[in-house]
């Protein structure tokens, strides 16, 4: 009694009365969206295994026989397989999210960390699960990736033959691979719920980061949101099983695997393929592990960024944005060229785009905020054209007030009467010549905005120019046949030139409005 009593409070206070920001938005729902499709990844996980043998010889036979002779086998695979695929794209985005709202907080470290550890144990339980069908590309994906640990000075060798339990890939491998990817999930269950637990405690963020945000109960408010976008994903869901359960699998993995044939090219998932871009950018083996590794631990290095916030920033800046989606831009080309054979120009593209995607964690996110205020720093201040506007507009008031009533004796700026009516002076009240400081004022205001705003546009077209030169002398260069002429290319080059020069004036302008707003 006692036990279903404090169940029911637990599911009261923390799911159905759970206080949270009015402003919430549906992009908020990818979190609960990932917990649902996980819990239908163990659901589906344990059906599964009920008919798999974890043996070289047996599990890819045991594979054709759950699709062919199990009733609803086929259903149970395909929902099991393309599900992987759907809870790296809600991850995915749910880790954009928060890289956008600046959730990453140092208040909120552990929540961020806890959440990270769940992503690089779901992309270990999904490697591990890879291989269990034992095709083609599940036997050499698994050659490859274990491999890399023979990269480690000393005990490299050593912890490689640990890991297959021999001297290389065999039946021992297997079968640790298929306890691992059974017990693995159960693992990451607990660790959502601390993370759950630790959401809870800190609270959830909202889109403008303030603290006096209302809050409304989670039930029936987001309750309903949450289902609405459960309804729309499981509708692509559905799609992809029953019209297109295959799309994002390899056909390579419909072979059984032979140690003795190497497919052409070897490519992971693709939710592996950014990181495996990574992987392949550096051409020393040690060194593709580190920034391999690298290009995941260092989202544990996001809340010392913002040691120094007591609360993320109420707006996020032009800049945070610009470089936010550049790094969006930047994930996709390496999620592209990780899937691409290790040739040329793709290898080339891969060292650029690593480098570029390292840029961005080490610098753009260290430094955008303080960029942000060395530039509003930099600026004058605008009030004087509004202080300015008011005098203005007050005097023109007064003045014609005066005019309305017939009033006469006013003295023109050279003291001369006109048809018996002397015009006012211009400024008649500034006799403390505050209007007078307010036009000097605005005068350097403009020649400051003018001169900033040359510096910009000519620091902008420097760089494109130097950007269009170098596509220009690299289209000329041999290409493969899929590549677009020149003229196409030199086409495309000029649209982009044009669309970024005419999106930095538009910030520009936004900016300067935006200050003057406030």
């Amino acid at each position: 009694m006692n036990c279903s009593k404090t169940i029911a409070s637990v599911i009261s206070e923390h799911v159905l009365f759970y206080p949270s920001p009015i402003n919430l938005n549906y992009i908020w729902s990818f979190g609960s969206l990932v917990g649902l499709f996980f819990a239908l990844q163990l659901v589906t996980g344990i059906f599964l295994a009920m008919h798999y043998t974890a043996h070289v010889d047996l599990a890819f036979d045991s594979v054709v026989h759950l699709m062919n002779d199990v009733k609803n086998g086929w259903l149970m695979r395909y929902m099991h397989a393309n599900g992987a695929s759907m809870v790296f794209i809600l991850i995915y985005c749910h880790i954009a999210k928060g890289l956008y709202y600046r959730s990453y907080l140092y208040s909120r470290r552990y929540l961020w960390w806890s959440g990270i550890i769940i992503f690089i144990l779901m992309m270990a339980t999904a490697f591990i699960g890879y291989v269990l069908p034992w095709g083609q590309m599940s036997f050499w994906g698994a050659t490859v990736i274990t491999s890399l640990v023979t990269a480690i000075p000393f005990v490299g060798e050593n912890i490689a033959y640990w890991i297959w339990g021999g001297f290389s890939i065999s039946n021992a491998t297997l079968v640790r691979f298929f306890s691992l990817h059974y017990l693995l999930p159960f693992l990451i269950t607990a660790i959502i719920l601390l993370h759950l637990v630790l959401l809870h405690k800190t609270g959830s963020t909202e889109p403008t980061q303030s603290t006096n945000t209302h809050k409304s109960p989670f039930h029936p408010y987001f309750t309903y949101k949450d289902g609405y976008s459960l309804a729309i994903y499981l509708l692509l869901f559905i799609v992809l099983v029953f019209f297109y359960p295959n799309l994002l699998g390899h056909s390579d993995n419909f072979i059984k695997a032979n140690p003795l044939v190497t497919p052409a090219h070897i490519v992971p998932e693709w939710y592996f393929t950014p990181f495996y871009a990574i992987l392949r950018a550096c051409p020393n083996k040690l060194g593709g592990v580190i920034s391999m590794g690298a290009a995941l631990l260092i989202l544990f290095l996001l809340p010392f960024y913002a040691i120094t916030w007591r609360s993320a920033p109420s707006a996020v800046s032009s800049f945070y944005k610009f470089g936010f989606w550049c790094f969006f831009f930047i994930f996709l080309t390496l999620m592209f060229l990780g899937g691409q054979a290790a040739a040329a120009p793709f290898v080339m593209c891969s060292k650029i785009f690593t480098f570029l995607y390292f840029i961005y964690f080490l610098i753009v996110l260290p430094f955008a905020d303080k960029f942000e205020e060395q530039t509003a720093r930099a600026q004058p201040d605008i009030q004087p054209i509004f202080a300015l506007l008011t005098i203005s507009g007050e005097w023109f008031a007064a003045a014609t007030e005066k005019v309305e009533k017939g009033l006469t004796g006013f003295t023109s700026p050279a003291g001369a009467p006109v048809d018996g009516y002397t015009p006012p002076p211009l400024f008649p009240d500034d006799e403390d010549g505050r209007l007078q400081k307010l036009l000097d004022e605005l005068e350097e205001l403009l020649k400051h905005v003018w001169k900033d705003f040359k510096a910009w546009v000519a620091a902008v077209i420097s760089l494109l120019k130097r950007i269009r030169d170098l596509l220009i002398e690299l289209a000329y260069t041999p290409v493969p046949d899929w590549f677009p002429d020149i003229r196409t290319v030199e086409k495309c080059i000029d649209i982009v030139v044009y669309v970024v020069l005419t999106y930095w004036m538009w910030i520009i302008i936004l900016r300067r409005k935006g200050r003057g707003g406030r």
